[in-house]
Order: structure tokens, then C-alpha cells, then sequence
């Protein structure tokens, strides 16, 4: 019968390594084929029956219950270690076997890692091995969205990991809480005459209107890990990370400031696309200011902010200094968006003239245009715009009498690259006394000219209140013009030019010059420019 197992029968390994005459070496080697011998035993006969009776009677032979509750802890301990062990060596096993049929070579492999999105390459990643070895070049990431969505949420060291993770490869960067859309139709019904002259019903689609008017929260509150350190990471090393960034995304950071964001703009020389969506605690004239000394390649701005009261008269949000160093410092500019800011018209009179490579200005939701500013795009002696796409859905303060003058420049040829045109307002176009009515006639024919003579032109004129109050059809009230005749109209029929000495060009006033408030902007070199910034206070 055997002795009972103590402790130091448990520990006789130690002592024969030890012993012998080879020295440690040799005794290390014993023991190494001993331990061998005994796992090969144990896994030949797995009988689940003859390793309890072998247990069992291991137990059975100590003396006290200290001993038995050893025995048993050991036991499991090696069983745990035992089972890591296999697992690892699963794990490799697996590995070496899809490195071997797997058909696509490591570079390519990468490439195609490259094109998923972060959420899908983390997936990925924890697959296996040789997934997450390839997950972990740098390549994958150059193109890093975490924006939230749900319930999922993201911390500055996730976006401080896979910035550092990226290195100089990272190129797009998007961080923040993604606004709820407000959808537009998909497609618009609009009158335009076909290839035989007759007037026919076509589908225009909306798709370059974008979905979003204004952001708004779909985080509760506290549930934002994002602070104003997010960005700290494209500074770190000198800047390693934002000197190859081209384009940056932030929506609805709620704890980002000014100070944080221009200092990561400062690390972004290489900047193409900014996006910047709810972010309250920024001031617009800063980030134009920084923008135009630190990002000279910006092609694309876009700026939307919370919805605001805009019954109350908004302060400017730019100045002339700043609207100065953004067109010095970003000349190739071609996509300008400053959406819910109060940005006046003398303010994008100077942008407009000043970036010549803007095709698209999108000034949704201005709390201060008037619409005077459309006088200066096609003024006489100047370069034909270049204007593509010309956005002014929801600006409550747009004048009936400036959007009608410029409607019937359209008809006359001017600005012929615009090819899309949103005039839409939930609330109607602002009369002379700042109050909003129904269009006038003259007005509706001025759109509906528009849209049968400028084909290529798709113009959005959507005004849902004033649909409801409205009795009448469009084409009843085309020949009403009673007391709602426009301000000024462009002059385009041939008997009117030639009963004239005047040019195409000439606005004709109805009224007289005492009568019309606005006959002094008719004789400016910019009809209606020129006069009214210079009497704007700085």
C-alpha cells in the first residue's frame, strides 16, 4: 500500500532537478520527459471512471481532512491549467492552419481590411488570430468612423488607441453622436417642357437638398464619453497623426471647445473636408480665423448648428476680418456651408466674390440674409458665376421682392452653370414690412417661367403654410397682380427691349423713384450691393 501524499511528496520535482549528475540541466530535462510520459498517459485512457477511482483513492490514502481539501485544489488547479493550455495551442493550431489556405496574400488582405468600416474591422479582429495580426496594421486604418449610434457609445481613449494605432496612414477621422435626419421628399412633381415644346409633368430628384435642415441630440444626457480632449491625440508626437489628415467629422460634441478644436486644426495642415455639426460651444469666427491660417488646402466647410429662436434678430456670427483671412488662407474653397448661423448679407457678398472656386454655398437656416446678396453673383463687367448649387431653404428673413428679381435674372440667362435652387420656407418669403404672406402672383410666374425655360435648373419653391391658407391654383392668380407687383423685375420680353434704348440687363422699376425705397440700388455698379453694405456698420 502506498504512502500517503504530503506536500513535499507534491514537490519532488523541484528536488530532482536538482539531483544527478548532469546539474540543473539534466535534472530539468528528466523532469520535462517524466511530465510527458505522465500527460501522454493521461490522454490515452480519458475514461472518466478511471480517473475518478484514481482520484478517489489518492484521497482516500491522506490522513487529514487538510491534506484531502490539497489533494482536490491541486487537482482542479491543474485541470484549469491544463485546459488553457489545450486552448492556446487550439488557438495556434487554427491560426497556422488558415495562414496556410487562406488565398489571399498578407498585402492584400490588408487592403481589403481597409475597406470595412471600424466596427466591422474590430469584428474582425477578435475572429482570430491572423485576423487580428492583419487588423493591427496600420493600413486598415486610415478611414476611422466612431460616430454613435444607439446605445453605443465611444471614450476618448478608444479614438486616442486607433489614432495612434493609425499613425501617418489615418486620412478621415469622424467622432460624435450622428443628428436624426429630417427626410425631404425623395422626388418633386415640377412642370418643364420635353423635346417637342409641349409642357409636361417630370420628376426632378432631391437628393442635392440635404436631408438634415438642423441637428438635434440623440444622446441623453450624460451618456457622452467624448470631452474636449478627444481630438488631444492628432497633436501628440509632434503632430504625427493630423499631418495627413484630409478630412475631420465631429457631431454633437457637446463638451468641445474652441481652444481644443483650433488647437487639432493646427496640427491639420493637409485638412480637405470639415464637418462640424451641433457643436455649441464654438465660436464660428474663431474657427474661420483658424481654418484660414493653419488649413490652405480646405476644399470643403460645412458648419450647421441647433436649431435658434429666429424671431429674435441673431449677432453676426463673422466678421470682415475673418471672411478675409478665410479667403487668403483657403483659396480653393469650392463648398461653403454655414447653416443656422447669422451670417448677413454684406458677409457672403465678400465670400462669394472673394472664393472664385465656390460651385456650392448652402446658407440653410441664416438668421440675417435678406437675399440682397444674390444682386452681386451676376453684376455687369464681371466672370460668370461659377455657382452650381445656391441653398436657402428656411432663412425666415429672405425678402419676396430680392428672391423674384433674381428668379427673372434666370429667366434672362444669367448664372447659366446653377443647376440647383432651393428657395423653400416653411413660414413664406418676408414682405417689404417684414411680415410674411402669401406669394404674390407675380412671384408664382417668375417660378413657373423658371422652371419651363432654365430645363437643366431644378428649383425647390416648397412653402407648406401658406399651401394650406391658399384657395386658388397657381395658374388662377397668374394674371392678379393688383397690389402685389414685385419691387423690380428684369426685363426680358422683345417688345420691351425693343420699344428701349436700354439694355438686357436693366432692371424696370414699376414705381417711381420716390415711391420705391430700393431705386438707388438699381444705378450701383452691383445693383443693390455696393450701396447697401457700405451703409452697413462694421
Amino acid at each position: 500500500m502506498s504512502q500517503p501524499l504530503g506536500e513535499a511528496d507534491l514537490l519532488r520535482g523541484k528536488k530532482r532537478r536538482s539531483s544527478g549528475g548532469g546539474g540543473l540541466v539534466a535534472g530539468e530535462q528528466g523532469w520535462s520527459e517524466e511530465m510527458d510520459a505522465m500527460l501522454e498517459t493521461l490522454v490515452r485512457n480519458d475514461d472518466l471512471g478511471m480517473l475518478s477511482s484514481a482520484l478517489e483513492r489518492i484521497i482516500m490514502q491522506q490522513k487529514s481532512e487538510f491534506e484531502k481539501a490539497y489533494v482536490l485544489e491541486k487537482s482542479a488547479c491543474f485541470g484549469l491549467r491544463l485546459h488553457e493550455v489545450a486552448g492556446k495551442l487550439t488557438r495556434q493550431q487554427a491560426a497556422q492552419h488558415n495562414s496556410a489556405v487562406w488565398p489571399l496574400t498578407h498585402d492584400l488582405t490588408v487592403k481589403v481590411f481597409s475597406l470595412l468600416g471600424t466596427q466591422s474591422l474590430c469584428q474582425a479582429a477578435v475572429a482570430c488570430s491572423m485576423f487580428n495580426r492583419m487588423a493591427m496594421d496600420p493600413a486598415c486604418y486610415v478611414e476611422v468612423d466612431l460616430t454613435m449610434r444607439g446605445l453605443v457609445t465611444v471614450g476618448n481613449h478608444t479614438v486616442s488607441k486607433l489614432v495612434h494605432q493609425a499613425g501617418q496612414c489615418l486620412r478621415s477621422l469622424k467622432l460624435g453622436a450622428l443628428p436624426r435626419l429630417n427626410r425631404t421628399p425623395p422626388v418633386m412633381i415640377v412642370p418643364k417642357l420635353d423635346s417637342a415644346g409641349e409642357l409636361q409633368l417630370f420628376p426632378v430628384d432631391l437628393s442635392v437638398t440635404p436631408n438634415r435642415v438642423f441637428p438635434t441630440r440623440c444622446m441623453a444626457f450624460g451618456r457622452d464619453s467624448l470631452t474636449k480632449y478627444c481630438l488631444d491625440s492628432l497633436t501628440e508626437y509632434h503632430g504625427l497623426a493630423g499631418s495627413s489628415l484630409t478630412k475631420l467629422h465631429l457631431f454633437n460634441l457637446e463638451k468641445m471647445d474652441t481652444h481644443h478644436l483650433c488647437r487639432a486644426l493646427s496640427a491639420c495642415p493637409c485638412l480637405t473636408d470639415l464637418e462640424v455639426v451641433g457643436l455649441r460651444r464654438i465660436s464660428m469666427r474663431t474657427l474661420i480665423e483658424c481654418l484660414g491660417s493653419h488649413c490652405p488646402k480646405l476644399n470643403r466647410l460645412y458648419c450647421e448648428q441647433g436649431k435658434m429662436d429666429w424671431k429674435q434678430y441673431p449677432e453676426e456670427s463673422l466678421k470682415t476680418k475673418s471672411c478675409n483671412q478665410l479667403i487668403k488662407g483657403c483659396p480653393d474653397l469650392s463648398y461653403l456651408a454655414l447653416r443656422g448661423y447669422g451670417v448677413s448679407d454684406r458677409r457672403v457678398f465678400m465670400l462669394l466674390k472673394g472664393l472664385l472656386k465656390l460651385s456650392t454655398v448652402d446658407f440653410c437656416g441664416a438668421l440675417k440674409l435678406t437675399g440682397v446678396f444674390l444682386r452681386g453673383i451676376v453684376g455687369p463687367g464681371d466672370q460668370p458665376s461659377q455657382l452650381n448649387t445656391i441653398l436657402l431653404r428656411d432663412c425666415h428673413r429672405l425678402k419676396e421682392a430680392e428672391v423674384e428679381r433674381f428668379l427673372y435674372m434666370l429667366i434672362s440667362g444669367e448664372c447659366k452653370n446653377l443647376r440647383h435652387l432651393d428657395i423653400s420656407n416653411e413660414g413664406g418669403l418676408a414682405a417689404r414690412d417684414w411680415f410674411h404672406k402669401p406669394l404674390s402672383s407675380s412671384t408664382k410666374q417668375a417660378i413657373l417661367r423658371v422652371r419651363q425655360e432654365r430645363t437643366l435648373l431644378c428649383l425647390l419653391a416648397d412653402f407648406p403654410d401658406q399651401k394650406s391658407s391658399e384657395s386658388g391654383s397657381m395658374s388662377d392668380s397668374f394674371d392678379d397682380r393688383g397690389d402685389s407687383e414685385p419691387l423690380g423685375t428684369y426685363s426680358t420680353d422683345s417688345s420691351s427691349s425693343s420699344d428701349s434704348d436700354s439694355d438686357d440687363g436693366e432692371f424696370l422699376s414699376p414705381m417711381s423713384p420716390e415711391d420705391n425705397p430700393l431705386h438707388r440700388w438699381f444705378e450701383s455698379p452691383y445693383p443693390g450691393v455696393s450701396d447697401i453694405l457700405e451703409s452697413e456698420p462694421e
